[in-house]
């Protein structure tokens, strides 16, 4: 009788580790590819206007961002660029919504629309708040700025002017200046 509990105790706890799941194994390409492809895939429902299914497509792989892939595995720039398609089949779903409400045809499939719209939202609030773990694929260069020009300024208040100048005039400058005789008025001595 021994035997036979322990041999049923053997069989059963080898069983539950065989029937676990076996643990995903992450690498940067594996990731980035599967996001690919789901990102795809949802731009291609969406394109042909099965909105309910790109919603699932797209809160599934917002989890899967969210949840389940490391934060080192995916980059910013695809986070970045699902989010901003998120935001869109959001609020796709939020019009959809608001035009079955007002056929009133249909109003169970219009709460539908109004929760993948809520769900979304929600992944995107959880995306916004973790965004800056993610690493970037290319990061971003600074901006180089160029230094200001260094052009001498001249003081132009009278108090940095010497004493001596003080009183005279421009205009009689000027007028001196005139009638000076100048290079071209000498005749050439050769």
């Amino acid at each position: 009788m021994k035997q036979l509990v322990l041999f049923t105790a053997l069989a059963i706890s080898l069983m539950s580790l065989g029937c676990r799941p076996k643990k995903k194994v992450f690498t940067a390409k594996s990731v980035s590819t599967e996001f690919r492809q789901d990102f795809d895939k949802i731009k291609e429902l969406r394109r042909d206007g099965k909105l309910g299914r790109a919603a699932k497509l797209t809160i599934s792989l917002g989890n899967r961002i969210a949840k389940e892939y490391p934060e080192v595995m995916i980059h910013r720039e695809h986070v970045l660029s699902f989010m901003s398609y998120a935001i869109r089949i959001s609020f796709l779903c939020r019009d959809k919504e608001l035009e079955l409400k007002n056929e009133s045809t249909r109003p169970e499939e219009a709460s539908e629309y109004n929760k993948y719209g809520s769900q979304i939202t929600d992944i995107l609030a959880s995306l916004r708040a973790k965004i800056k773990t993610y690493p970037w694929l290319v990061p971003p260069k600074p901006k180089k700025v160029a230094p200001p020009p260094t052009a001498e300024v001249k003081p132009t208040d009278d108090s940095t002017k010497p004493a001596d100048d003080k009183g005279s005039d421009t205009k009689s400058d000027t007028k001196k200046a005139s009638t000076a005789p100048s290079k071209e008025d000498k005749p050439n001595k050769k």
